[in-house]
């Protein structure tokens, strides 16, 4: 009967000891993983973003070149500095 209650008092130590650290270790490598993947996606995001706004710049400054030659009205910049073309 005592070698019975040695190895409960073993296993549990076994458990306490390494166990549950382990399983701290896992949770938290999980949630910082978790944290730079997300900060990573965002970021890959928010550069797409930018680039697409740089290209739509691009294409409404284009389609007001455009407009304007149609209409023989010389280009300037500040007309689409100043919104005439929103």
């Amino acid at each position: 009967m005592k070698i019975n209650s040695f190895f409960k008092k073993l296993f549990i130590c076994l458990t306490v000891l390494l166990i549950f650290p382990a399983m701290l270790i896992n949770i938290i490598s999980n949630y910082s993983v978790l944290k730079n993947s997300e900060n990573e996606i965002s970021n890959n995001n928010i550069g797409k973003l930018k680039l697409t706004e740089n290209m739509l710049e691009q294409l409404e400054d284009s389609v007001a070149k455009d407009a304007m030659k149609e209409h023989g009205i010389k280009f300037s910049q500040d007309y689409v500095a100043k919104g005439m073309f929103e």
